[in-house]
């Protein structure tokens, strides 16, 4: 059995859009997919197809309700500062105000983000129930497809809305067995 992991990025490699992964464990699941997804590299190449410049690394972002947009990995904290700087007159800044804290800013600031960045959406059965929060993924699916970009949605079990079901990529992590288990605790 291919691992989740490896299957997102067999899905990233055709500009896959967006994926679901139903997990029960989303900060674990995160944690894999990042370390697999931190071993690649981007290359840019020119109109014409040839390499430009040196490899960069994949840019890691993710988002949870209550952190906001937060960066998983170095290249994600150098993204997270373009898109989304702190204010230039820190009296104007809201307090406790984080960049990308409501979710459908976080997927705007994403769309700014490099070709083939990655950004996690922690908790998406939540953001799923909410009609903005589908629109703004309806309008990342077809930017994402031009870019690269993936979004992956973390839930411990959700149903995708009508508007997006058909372009999703669900996938779902088995719970672990008893020898698994053992070994975990």
């Amino acid at each position: 059995m291919i691992s989740i992991p490896d299957q997102l990025i067999a899905a990233w490699s055709v500009s896959t859009p967006l994926a679901l992964v139903t997990t029960p464990d989303q900060p674990a699941t995160l944690a894999g997919i990042a370390d697999r997804f931190s071993r690649e590299t981007i290359q840019e190449r020119t109109d014409t197809g040839k390499p430009q410049g040196p490899p960069r690394p994949v840019a890691i972002l993710q988002h949870d309700l209550a952190r906001g947009l937060a960066a998983t990995n170095e290249a994600g904290a150098g993204v997270l500062r373009q898109i989304a700087p702190p204010p230039a007159d820190p009296t104007f800044a809201q307090v406790g105000a984080k960049p990308g804290q409501n979710a459908v800013e976080a997927l705007e600031l994403f769309e700014r983000a490099p070709d083939r960045s990655l950004l996690f959406l922690l908790n998406a059965q939540y953001l799923l129930e909410n009609q903005p929060c589908v629109q703004a993924l309806c309008n990342a699916r077809e930017t994402n497809k031009q870019t690269g970009r993936l979004i992956v949605l973390l839930s411990n079990g959700c149903r995708l809305p009508a508007e997006l079901a058909s372009d999703v990529l669900p996938l779902e992590e088995e719970l672990p067995t008893e020898a698994e288990l053992r070994g975990i605790v």
